[in-house]
């Protein structure tokens, strides 16, 4: 189709839904809601997608739900907001804001159209979990292991983002590269408390011997683990404090010389430091 509008105008086009198309910004398909939409679809209420004209094609900012019901109701084409203009950033960046801001948008979701907006501690973040052999699970083109069995898949995506927020790039693959040496494709492995626990290991010791740690950390279930840690918590220690230090012992066991184990008290001052 041929479209003479020139850049940063507006339009409203009546497009096919077969012309549509789904960027990687885009989340996942919730089907309950479809369905939802379809079971209340009324002639009288406009289902105008909002539309970007790039490259010759046309791409759904806005509305791809809706394209899917008025599939399932067998309609051939839908009325479309089309703006002309726009970069594929550019088109992340405002799916962003409509969804987002709106609190449509579930918090893996952004992490994914931020990714696709160009963000670069976004990108790296996601190179980083794929060179340790994970995937975040994202539908941006950028995070290789989704839909690819050879990855693990990071169980709480959120977490790993604020974690890898208080590291460089290399110390979150060998965050990610020891869990997968110490429990494989164990998605429990990736857990809030587990990554976050880590991170703080990680982060407090320079010393670690990486190989040494997943070594002695695949003797354990990384979810009893956590359970011991949750029930040796308390109001004065977290969750996240005792699983470090339950991480270190582990770490320390056998270690026959002072000068190869990790002081456990770093741990301590590291929280206290923080709560002052």
């Amino acid at each position: 189709m041929r479209n003479n509008t020139t850049s940063g105008e507006t339009k409203v086009v009546n497009i096919k839904l077969e012309d549509l198309l789904v960027a990687d910004y885009q989340r996942d398909i919730e089907f309950d809601k479809v369905r939802t939409m379809v079971a209340n679809f009324n002639d009288s209420i406009p289902m105008t997608l909002l539309v970007s004209y790039r490259n010759g094609k046309y791409y759904i900012i806005d509305g791809n739900h809706r394209k899917t019901a008025l599939r399932l109701l067998r309609r051939k084409s839908v009325d479309c907001n089309v703006l002309y203009g726009l970069t594929k950033p550019e088109e992340a960046e405002l799916y962003e804001i409509i969804n987002f801001k709106t609190a449509r948008q579930k918090a893996k979701d952004r992490i994914n159209s931020i990714v696709v907006q160009g963000n670069k501690d976004y990108v790296g973040f996601v190179n980083a979990a794929n060179e340790a052999g994970y995937t975040l699970g994202l539908n941006a083109k950028i995070d290789k292991g989704k839909g690819n069995k050879k990855y693990i898949h990071v169980n709480a995506p959120v977490t790993a983002k604020r974690v890898h927020a208080t590291m460089t790039n290399e110390k979150f693959k060998d965050l990610l590269i020891v869990f997968k040496e110490a429990w494989g494709n164990d998605k429990s492995a990736t857990s809030a408390a587990m990554l976050t626990a880590m991170g703080l290991v990680i982060k407090l010791y320079d010393e670690i011997n990486l190989k040494d740690m997943s070594r002695k950390l695949s003797a354990y279930n990384p979810v009893a683990l956590e359970r011991t840690a949750r029930f040796n918590s308390s109001k004065v220690e977290s969750t996240v404090t005792t699983l470090a230090k339950i991480i270190v012992r582990k770490y320390n066991e056998n270690r026959r010389s002072e000068k190869n184990r990790l002081n456990i008290n770093v741990i301590d001052d590291c929280v206290c430091n923080k709560a002052m």
